[in-house]
């Protein structure tokens, strides 16, 4: 079984988190957002119209906080899709290929080259795989 968390659940966290849930290999444990309310699996009032993005989310089984490093540092999470805004991401995929997980991260992958070498160079030491989404 493949033990995601998911970092930003806005449109594409909530999008992301609908789509795992169709992989039979796969189980959302974890989840991280700003906003406490999101990072308690309430998805409601999302960004957008786009049909399939789920309104709550099942915190039987999950864990939710409102500090993606903390997900990041989570012994049962595999793999870690990275949702946020594009600036937050070089941070946030480093800090998860450098704790050996492997890493989705939503396109575009960087804001700037610089931010994209650094994600680049995470991944080229990391025992982890970096999926750009």
């Amino acid at each position: 079984m493949i033990r995601v968390g998911i970092i930003g659940l806005g449109m594409m966290g909530s999008m992301h988190y609908a789509n795992w849930g169709k992989i039979d290999d796969a189980e959302v444990v974890a989840v991280a957002d700003i906003d406490p309310k999101r990072a308690a699996g309430d998805l409601s009032g999302g960004w957008a119209n786009i049909e399939g993005g789920a309104e709550s989310l099942d915190m039987d089984r999950i864990t939710g906080t409102t500090d993606p490093l903390e997900l990041i540092g989570m012994d049962n999470v595999d793999v870690v899709d990275v949702c946020v805004p594009t600036p937050f991401h070089a941070k946030l995929a480093v800090a998860a290929l450098k704790a050996q997980k492997h890493c989705v991260c939503e396109k575009p992958l960087a804001r700037t080259a610089e931010q994209g070498r650094q994600i680049v160079e995470a991944a080229e030491g990391a025992t982890g795989i970096l999926l750009p989404a």
